[in-house]
């Protein structure tokens, strides 16, 4: 996975030949490798045999790669295969040194013995020792790094070296704990050589990435044309940044090693071996590398830059001390006990003492669903209306009240109607009616589109008040409705019934005008509005009232079209009688339809009935 990324992203053009030529050299990289992007090593590796190869061809100096002459490359073109045919003429000179060395070694010698042959005095006086030899030290002109030669020398028979970078390596490595004829695998780079290669590696991918925009950038794969290139420079960063994750981990356990072999053996290491082990490797790493970060000034500005690990030791800031104040108006004093905070387990608490104190008796009011429109219908009550045909009025049953209140299954059933009607809304709409619901407070009626028995609900509707629905009747004979706030309104002509009476007839005419099996038999000039009262005289008075209360009664109906399928046919007629009977009065305060689907997108101010959003909304 991570070795499919191309090495297009690290070189140019004329450099990934150079690469790929290079790679062909290495028998330890396999075909399948070629042109994709290198390791920290192999990246290390190359970059030391195309220094080599530049300063063999090209002794002038000057960048092999970047900035060379135009005139040139033709040159460099024909000299590569020169190359090729030198490099197979000398057999590996360049890549082996050590064969070179006894080469020159075996031609020196034969000249020696050649010479000696032709002068044997010559070969005496080199059998010949010398007398008072002078000392390395005192010999003019000598080099004055023959003494550190001389203990990097001892160094490396003393500790194991690298293979590679002939670094010693520290007395905690394997390499130095091997057993005679145990076989240890071959360390190539000490730890110090290894963190470097993967810090110059890190530090080349970064500054191509961030030339590309690095982890600021904001892009669109579609329309921008480097996004390909970025998306290769992210993942090669990446990749680069993940090793060298790992390289410190092994090198933080090496160093641990390290420190604790240290201790037990004071002075055991010298300091040309500790300048190569995995503490100096570590402090290379806080000192060298850095990687893209968002910084910001002393300005508050925000930079995009680079930034380093710095110290493992951060700089500790003492905390200023810091004291309380309180305002003078303050109620509490130093000495009060806390006993007087008390609100339920003491007496002492007063109120009246603070300012802060709730007015309200039972405390604050919770405020935190004050906005949320589907807590509200859960907090309402829910009262499911039923149909007895035993009884001549409609009945029903809270369904919303007890210990489970707003947290049942009837008040979820409710909130998913709801919601799927002003799902039906447009966004202004639902807004209106989402806002109006947040604050309602009005009683939820439900009931079943067949009107069958059981808990199981299918529509809605809502009213502020019991009075002027059907279920109004009901409420009365519970004691539901307090008949001091809203007592009952009957004509003035029948007040001259006794109570019995009067309750009969109303429940009779309720019964004639929405359950009456045998509606379909009679016409509606002999129907009367209520049977109890259809012998009065209909004088105008009494007909204006029947004709409020007929009103009044198709605007609180809830259910009218649902009962039976003539219902709505059977008001009609009512209505129609009474405004026949007397031409010349006026029907005042008449209320419009405020149904959700009849044009009107406002919520209503009070009355709510949402039923026929519920019926006549489209799926």
């Amino acid at each position: 996975m991570a070795l499919e990324i191309s090495a297009t992203f690290l070189f140019g053009e004329k450099e990934l030949k150079l690469y790929q030529r290079w790679q062909l050299t290495q028998p330890s990289i396999s075909s399948e490798r070629y042109g994709l992007l290198p390791t920290a090593f192999e990246y290390e590796d190359y970059l030391f045999w195309r220094d080599h190869l530049r300063q063999r061809y090209l002794p002038g100096g000057g960048n092999f790669i970047e900035g060379l002459p135009a005139e040139e490359e033709g040159a460099y073109a024909g000299q590569e295969e020169e190359a090729k045919q030198e490099q197979e003429a000398e057999q590996g000179q360049e890549s082996e040194p050590k064969h070179e060395l006894e080469l020159k070694q075996e031609q020196e010698d034969n000249e020696k013995d050649k010479i000696g042959e032709e002068d044997p005095s010559i070969e005496s006086a080199q059998d010949t020792p010398q007398q008072n030899p002078t000392p390395p030290e005192q010999v003019d002109g000598a080099p004055e790094n023959e003494t550190a030669q001389a203990e990097q020398e001892e160094d490396r028979q003393l500790y194991a070296t690298a293979s590679k970078c002939q670094h010693p390596l520290h007395p905690t490595h394997p390499s130095n704990s091997l057993e005679p004829g145990e076989i240890s695998p071959p360390i190539l780079r000490c730890p110090l050589c290894k963190m470097r290669a993967h810090i110059t590696f890190l530090t080349v991918l970064s500054s191509r990435w961030v030339d590309l925009g690095g982890p600021w950038r904001r892009w669109n794969m579609e329309a921008d044309p480097q996004a390909l290139n970025y998306t290769t420079g992210t993942r090669s960063y990446h990749r680069a940044k993940l090793d060298l994750v790992r390289e410190v981990y092994a090198q933080e356990e090496w160093a641990e090693a390290e420190n604790v072999w240290e201790a037990g053996h004071p002075g055991g290491v010298d300091e040309s071996v500790q300048q190569y082990g995995a503490n100096a490797a570590l402090d290379l790493l806080r000192r060298e590398y850095t990687y893209p970060m968002t910084t910001v000034d002393g300005n508050g500005a925000v930079v995009e830059g680079f930034g380093t690990l710095g110290s493992d030791e951060q700089e500790r800031s003492t905390p200023k001390a810091k004291t309380v104040v309180f305002t003078p108006d303050t109620c509490d004093t130093r000495g009060r006990p806390n006993l007087y905070f008390y609100r339920v387990y003491t007496p002492l608490y007063d109120p009246e003492t603070c300012p802060h104190a709730a007015p309200d008796p039972e405390g604050w009011l919770d405020t935190s669903f004050m906005k949320d429109h589907m807590y509200a219908v859960s907090q309402a009550r829910i009262l499911l209306l039923l149909h007895d045909p035993s009884v001549p009025y409609v009945t029903y049953v809270d369904l919303n009240d007890g210990d489970d209140k707003g947290e049942n299954k009837h008040v979820e059933r409710l909130q998913e109607i709801v919601a799927d009607v002003l799902s039906r809304k447009d966004a202004e709409d639902r807004g209106r009616w989402s806002q109006m619901l947040a604050g309602t407070s009005d009683i939820f009626f439900v009931h079943r589109d067949d009107w069958g028995e059981g808990d199981e609900f299918d529509t809605f509707s809502m009213s502020p008040t019991l009075v002027g629905t059907l279920a109004e009747t009901y409420a009365r004979l519970i004691g539901d409705i307090d008949e001091e706030e809203f007592p009952l309104e009957v004509p003035e002509a029948a007040r001259e019934l006794d109570e019995e009476q009067l309750a009969e007839a109303q429940m009779e005419g309720i019964q004639s005008a929405f359950f009456d099996s045998d509606s379909d038999s009679s016409s509606s000039e002999d129907t009367p509005l209520s049977p109890g009262v259809e012998d009065l005289p209909k004088d105008p008075e009494i007909v204006d009232q029947e004709l409020d209360d007929a009103q009044r009664l198709k605007d609180s109906e809830i259910v009218s079209q649902e009962l039976r399928p003539d219902a709505q046919e059977r008001q009609t007629e009512v209505v129609e009688e009474a405004t026949n009977a007397h031409n010349s009065s006026t029907t005042s305060g008449v209320v419009e339809d405020i149904s959700m689907d009849n044009g009107v997108t406002d919520p209503p101010d009070r009355d709510v009935d949402m039923i026929d959003a519920v019926e006549g909304s489209e799926p």
